[in-house]
This record gives C-alpha cells, structure tokens and sequence, in this order.
C-alpha cells in the first residue's frame, strides 16, 4: 500500500513518522502483529523518504506462496482503515518515539553516519531540518498523530498494486511546503553533544592505550581502550566459544537460531519489553552464533552502558525460547528461501559452495542445498534450542571481550567477573578446522527464467594466510585485478571498455589462520543475458593479460596510497577497530602484526606484486566459475543445472 503524504519539512511528517513505526515496527506494530503474528504473511517493512516535495509512505507485506494473498490484503486495509474507530493510544506513541529518538540520537554520536544521514535533510533544503525533526518527533502527542492519520490514511488517498480511482473520490490536497529559510532560520539547538577526543589511530598508539588481560575468576581475555568518543558512546563485543567439530556434528541450524531467539523474551521480560528498554536505554545489543560460538555486539553510552550489559545479561541466561517468536522466525526464513530460489545472485553463490564442499552432510562446514536448508529450518523447535544452548553456552576456555570508547574499565571487569564467574559450560573449544583445498574446476549454467539480470560468480582456490610474506602483495595485487568501482581491470573491461555489465569486480581474501591458509579469489558480474558469451571472454582475457603483463607503477602507487588511507579510517571506526583486537587476542598477537603488513604493503615493487601475481593466479578454465539467468544461447560447455 502506497499513501501520499506531506515534506519533510512539513510538521505532518513527524506525525506519520510516529504512525509509520505504531503501524509496522517488530513486534510492537498494529500491522505486523495482525499480519506477522497472524501468521498471514512472513514480514512487513515500510519506507518514507524525507523530501522536499511532498513524499510518499510505502508499506510492503511479504506473503509465503501457500498464503492467501487475498487474506492478507483484507487484513492489511482493514487494519488500516480501523485506525479511525481505533486511534493510537499514548502508550503506542510514547513507545515510537522511545526508538526513534533511540536511533537518532545514535546516528549523531556516530560520524562515519553522520553525514550521511544529514545529507538527506540537505537535500530536502536544509541541514537544520535534521534537528526540527528531532524536536518534532520529542514533542508529538497523540492527538497530533492521530490527526495526521485521519487527514492521509485514508483510502482514497491509498495505492493498493494497481491503482483503481473511486467513482467520486475525496480528493487530499497535499500542499508545497513554501519558504523553508523562514522556518530554519531561528531554530535554536539543543546543547551540542560532546565532540570527543582528537584520537591517535597510530599502531603505535592504539596498542600503547590497550588494555588486556585475563580476568582471574570468569577466564575471559579482555581488551580495552578507554578513549573520549563524540557523544560519550562505548562499542562493546563479547564472543564465547564451546565444543569441537565431533561436538557439533548433526546440529544442523540450531546455533544461529539459538542466538537469534536471544532478544524475543526472557523470564522476566517479553520481547516488547527488552525493545522498550533499549529504546530508552538509547542502547543496542545484537547476537549472533554459528558452531559453538555466540557473539554479542553492544553499542550504548558510558551512562547508559552498566544497564545495558545487565540487559544483555538477562537475555544471555534467561531466554525462554517462545515457540511463537520462533515461528515467526522460521517462516520468514523460509518465504526467503522460497524467493530466492528463483533469482541469480543466490543460486549462483550456493552453487558454487556445493561444488567446492569438501565435509559430509552434518559436518559443521557442510553447504546445504535449498531442500536440505529448508528441511533444516522446518526440523528447528524450541527442544532443540534449549538442547543446543544448554550444551554450549557458558564459559569453557575460551571468551572474549572487546570494549572501546568512554567507560570505567574497572566496572565493567568486576560486573563480568560477578555475572559470569560461574556462567561455566563443561566442553572446552577446539578450532573447527577448514584447511585449504583447491577448487574444482567448472563453468556450469543455471537458468533462471523472466529473470532480466544474470549473474556470473569466479572463484579459485590457493594457499596462503596472512601470516605469509606473499599477503601484502596479495592485497595490491586484488585490489588493482577487481577492487574499486570503475578503475580495477576487471570493471574496466567489462563496464567502461565493453559495456556489458551493470557491475563488475573481483578481489582476494586470504586466511586470517596460518593454520588453514584456505585462501580464494573471486571475480564476478551482472549483466544482460545477451551478453553473457562477451562476459566469459572479458574475464578470460583480463585474467590471461593480468598474469601475463602484471601492474603498471601508476596502478601500485594509487593502490598502496589507497590502500593505506583505508587502514587508517579502519581504525578510526570503533566496531572495526573491535574486530581488528578480537582477532589479535584471538591469534595470540597484538598491533604490530598490522603495522608489519603495512610496512610490507609501502615497500612493494611492481616486481613484488607480479612475482605473486604469476604464481597465485591461474587461467579461467582453472576457475569455479557458475552463471545464472536467462539464456538462450550462451557459449558454455558444461551441462545447464535444473534447480529444485
């Protein structure tokens, strides 16, 4: 359903703002509840830009194939229309702008989104408009939203697939919002946040600020850079690692479901109240798990940081693993699976997992196909769950804690220390190995009918880790074959030379385990079917001349500068910088490792990176390579796949 609705600068915006989320957050939105929990449709989500001109408000309900679809719209506008014998309540308004505020207020403590985000407002003609909004939604009541419903929730104002006027439609008149400087142009703002500190994101300086350690009682390795950050914000992540590969066989989905079905309800708490605490916590904490691991990522404040962790506490010890919450999870899933079925992008990728799986089925490592992914979702209940999360969760002997940003360090070791001394789990980690294997040469077709894009995926296989000498020139060597957007040999060819593919590129991921050294390149395209003979014959001579004639001086120059600038906004960004120390207490290292790489990287010659070049890259046909789409008459050899 499409409605017409005012600017952005117009003060109805933020009053359908706040109708948008009463109508379609998860799980507290009239809409998803009638349709989600209804079990009508597998997921609602909705979009209204911020404009300058008057704009619109989208609302879309995925419906599953062995849903009515018909039921689904009944519900939806009939729910819709209730909203004038059933206005929103002050509770329902009061929740909205909890998490508005909530997600606002973070944007502006955060200034990799910042700009971002104001340039919306910009465009829509003024950056002041960003905080009059704010203001708008701290101060909506009720009886403002319920106004604003009642003038553009109606159904001739309404787009539902195909437009079909009424006979004697009530025409809305949405006017043009004049003279925006007179509206910005005394607007008085709040009290700026706090800018933070100028931070020194050297090596040097960022392991010289490090804290790490142990912590005596609870057995998890810690580090912890205290730094004053804009707006007093803390990035916190917390990983805990259990059980072995014989362990772990047969578990089939359960860790990720186990992690997912964290935050849907405790024993003290429903989900709408951990939503709603976070919300007023201004705070965000998110889980996610796979064989034997749980990860939790917070972000918050330093005053609102101590709460959040008790939060994340509760939802860690106590979920109660709600067969309804997972229901919805599973059938969202599975409307997801059932839809991609039938697109290039992700039958390609699985195809090419399937081709190279190397571990029998229920092997922790083991590629699905769609009938056993969905068969796995289908065999997923709340048994299971408590089975998995009372077998691996806990602390063994190996757990981790990353906090960056403004905190008292010392709290947050002895609340960790009190809260998880005794969260012990009895079956210690072992690595889950995946060593390297070289691929398996093909180049096979899947056909995709009526679908306008195709899609071509490349991988090849070798062995290396970044522990090896060859990494750094590794890293320039991908970056010049297919980094970039336009100016990489691969998009060069196919996009700029050629012109036959909407997007192209490639690039090298090499092992962070100098155990496995399970390393792979990758080349990829979208394009029109038409052109899917030029697209083979693009990547096999650019691979070809690649390995032949190398890199120019000009390419290694502007990719090493390039490439060291982007290490260095890296580990200005709190969350990467996270990641970067997980993985250093992890591999037992600390940032010299990183500052090597980079020496490395800066003393490259053109000879370097083609000596790596002529030994780690091989002609196309040595490629797995996977097209998907709808071809009539495309040049490859191997047999077309029928897809399930």
């Amino acid at each position: 359903a499409l409605y017409h609705v005012p600017a952005g600068s117009h003060e109805d915006a933020a009053a359908m703002a706040i109708a948008e989320a009463i109508l379609t957050d998860e799980p507290s939105g009239r809409l998803y509840k009638a349709l989600v929990d209804g079990k009508k449709a597998s997921n609602i989500w909705s979009f209204t830009p911020f404009t300058k001109e008057p704009s619109f408000l989208y609302i879309n309900v995925d419906v599953p194939s062995d849903k009515s679809l018909a039921e689904a719209e009944t519900t939806l506008l009939s729910t819709l229309d209730g909203l004038a014998k059933n206005p929103v309540t002050e509770a329902e308004v009061n929740r909205a702008k909890a998490n508005m505020s909530k997600q606002i207020d973070q944007i502006f403590r955060n200034s990799s989104f910042l700009g971002t985000y104001m340039s919306e407002f910009i465009g829509a003609g003024d950056w002041r408009l960003a905080f009059i909004f704010r203001d708008r939604i701290e101060s909506m009541t009720p009886e403002k939203v319920n106004a604003a419903i009642q003038r553009y929730l109606i159904n001739t104002n309404r787009t539902v697939g195909n437009f079909i006027p009424s006979k004697q439609p009530i025409r809305v008149e949405i006017e043009h919002t004049e003279n925006v400087d007179a509206l910005v142009s005394n607007y008085k703002g709040k009290e700026a946040l706090d800018a933070g500190e100028a931070f020194d994101v050297s090596y040097e300086n960022i392991q010289k600020t490090l804290q790490s350690g142990m912590l005596d009682k609870s057995q998890i390795e810690y580090g912890f850079i205290k730094k004053d950050n804009r707006g007093k914000t803390v990035n916190l992540t917390f990983t805990m690692r259990n059980g072995t590969v014989d362990q772990l066989m047969n578990k089939g989905l359960a860790a990720r479901y186990t992690a997912r079905m964290l935050n849907k309800g405790t024993k003290t708490k429903s989900r709408q109240d951990i939503e709603d605490k976070l919300s007023a916590l201004k705070s965000s904490v998110f889980f996610n798990g796979s064989n034997g691991r749980v990860n939790v990522y917070i972000n918050s404040t330093e005053e609102h940081l101590m709460e959040t962790l008790a939060l994340m506490t509760d939802m860690l010890k106590n979920p109660i693993f709600d067969a309804t919450e997972l229901e919805k999870l599973k059938t969202q899933d599975l409307a997801g699976l059932e839809e991609s079925k039938n697109e290039p992008q992700p039958l390609v990728s699985r195809q090419i997992g399937l081709l190279n799986n190397q571990y029998p089925k229920g092997h922790p490592n083991y590629r699905m196909t769609y009938d056993e992914e969905i068969a796995a979702i289908k065999a997923i209940n709340v048994d299971v769950l408590k089975s998995y999360y009372k077998d691996f969760y806990g602390i063994s002997n190996s757990a981790s804690l990353v906090a960056i940003g403004n905190m008292d360090e010392q709290a947050v070791k002895g609340y960790f220390e009190k809260e998880y001394g005794s969260f012990k789990n009895n079956k210690p980690y072992a690595e889950i190995r995946n060593p390297f294997k070289p691929n398996k040469p093909a180049n096979e077709q899947i056909m995709t009918p009526d679908k306008k894009n195709a899609f071509t995926l490349g991988i090849l296989s070798f062995e290396a880790s970044q522990y090896d000498d060859d990494y750094a020139a590794l890293q320039v060597a991908g970056e010049i074959f297919g980094g970039g957007f336009l100016n990489s040999r691969i998009a060069g060819r196919l996009r700029q030379q050629d012109g036959v593919s909407y997007g192209a590129g490639g690039n090298v991921g090499v092992d962070g385990d100098p155990k496995d050294k399970n390393s792979s390149m990758y080349v990829y395209a979208i394009y029109n079917p038409e052109n899917a003979a030029k697209v083979q014959q693009g990547f096999r001579e650019e691979i070809a001349r690649f390995i032949a004639d190398g890199i120019t001086e000009e390419e290694l120059t502007n990719v090493v500068n390039g490439w060291v600038q982007e290490q260095n906004v890296s580990r200005a960004k709190d969350n990467e910088l996270a990641g970067t120390i997980g993985n250093n207490l992890y591999y037992d290292r600390d940032m010299t490792f990183q500052k090597n790489i980079e020496a490395k990287v800066k003393s490259l010659t053109v000879a370097d990176v083609n000596r790596v070049i002529k030994q780690y890259f091989k002609d196309f046909d040595k490629w797995t390579v996977v097209n998907g789409g709808d071809f009539e008459n495309m040049d490859i050899k191997n047999e077309v796949k029928k897809v399930d």
